[in-house]
C-alpha cells in the first residue's frame, strides 16, 4: 500500500511524494536492529582490540575509529562516542588505550525517524491532456517504480542459481563470451 500526492512539476520533471506503511515499519526495525548490530559487534570488537593494545593510543585517532564506524553502519547523524582512559599492562610497559561507548541521541533519531516511510519519485511523465490533467496518472507512473522489487527479485534468484560473480564487462559481445 503506497499513498501518493503530486507535489509540482518543475522544468518537465513532476514530482511525487509517496509514503508506504510497511516501509515506515521495515525502515524503523532496521534502524534498531543496525544500532544493536553496532553496539554489540563492532564497538565491543574495537574495545577488544584497544584492550589488547600493543601501542599506545591517541585519543583522535581512536574516536576517528568509531566515527568511521558510525558511519559505515549509517547512524553517525544520531550517535556519538563516549571514550574512556584506560592503561593496559604487556608485562614490560604501560600502555595508554581506551575504551568506547555509542550515545544515542535520541532527540536527533527522532529527527531522522521523521522521513521514515516516505519516498520521492520523479519522473518526465510530465504532459498535460486539454483538460488540465496528466495523461499518465499518477499510479501509472509509479507502476515501474513498484515492479522493480518483482525484477530485483528474480535476478537474485537467478544469481544464486547460476552463481554468478560480479561482471566487469561492457560490450554485449564480452558480455555473450563471458557467460
Amino acid at each position: 500500500n503506497t499513498y501518493y500526492m503530486e507535489i509540482k512539476v518543475e522544468n518537465n520533471r513532476r514530482y511525487i511524494l509517496c509514503f508506504n506503511p510497511q516501509l515506515f515499519t521495515d525502515q524503523r526495525n532496521a534502524r534498531e536492529k543496525i544500532i544493536e548490530l553496532c553496539r554489540n559487534d563492532f564497538v565491543a570488537e574495537l574495545n577488544e582490540e584497544l584492550q589488547n593494545a600493543k601501542k599506545s593510543r591517541t585519543h583522535d585517532a581512536t574516536e576517528n575509529k568509531f566515527k568511521k564506524i558510525m558511519s559505515k553502519c549509517k547512524i553517525s547523524s544520531f550517535t556519538e562516542t563516549e571514550l574512556k582512559s584506560i592503561t593496559v599492562s604487556n608485562g614490560e610497559t604501560e600502555i595508554k588505550s581506551f575504551q568506547g561507548s555509542m550515545i544515542v541521541n535520541e532527540d536527533k533519531k527522532k529527527e531522522a525517524q521523521k522521513l521514515d516511510g516516505f519516498w520521492l519519485a520523479v519522473t518526465n511523465l510530465s504532459e498535460k491532456d486539454a483538460g488540465d490533467n496528466f495523461i499518465v496518472s499518477s499510479e501509472n507512473a509509479l507502476r515501474p517504480y513498484r515492479e522493480k522489487v518483482i525484477i530485483e527479485d528474480a535476478f537474485r534468484d537467478i544469481k544464486s542459481f547460476l552463481e554468478i560473480a560480479p561482471v566487469h564487462v561492457w560490450l554485449e559481445d564480452h558480455i555473450k563470451a563471458h557467460y
